[in-house]
């Protein structure tokens, strides 16, 4: 619950921590028996993101922390997500902080993360 933690913190110290959701439905598992795949539960997600960072911006928080340990993957299938989730899902006025792990993202990611239009801070 985000609001407690603003409550307790206060705006200007609060950072609200989110998994995002290219990691989300990167190790989510999808029962067999569902049609559901990666690629639609990313598209999915894109709603329900979008309104919870509006929620946390709402708030009155300086920055939003959001962890995406799928950067680390070398993998081709990602970039794509990354790269068309974050300018749909990101409130404006609010800094971004994106965060992985480990101290590869791979080149490609790596790049996109460094590009203008990426819509991190």
């Amino acid at each position: 619950n985000c609001k407690r933690g603003v409550q307790f913190h206060g705006e200007a110290k609060a950072v609200p921590v989110i998994l995002g959701p290219v990691s989300f439905a990167r190790f989510a598992t999808i029962a067999s028996t569902s049609s559901a795949t990666k690629q639609s539960l990313v598209a999915d997600l894109i709603p329900v993101y979008k309104d919870l960072l509006i929620k946390v911006k709402a708030l009155g928080v300086k920055e939003i922390q959001i962890h995406e340990p799928a950067l680390v993957f070398d993998d081709a299938e990602l970039l794509p997500h990354f790269k068309s989730v974050y300018p749909e899902i990101l409130p404006g006025d609010v800094s971004i902080n994106m965060v992985s792990f480990m101290e590869d993202v791979g080149e490609d990611n790596y790049q996109w993360l460094q590009s203008e239009n990426n819509g991190v801070d």
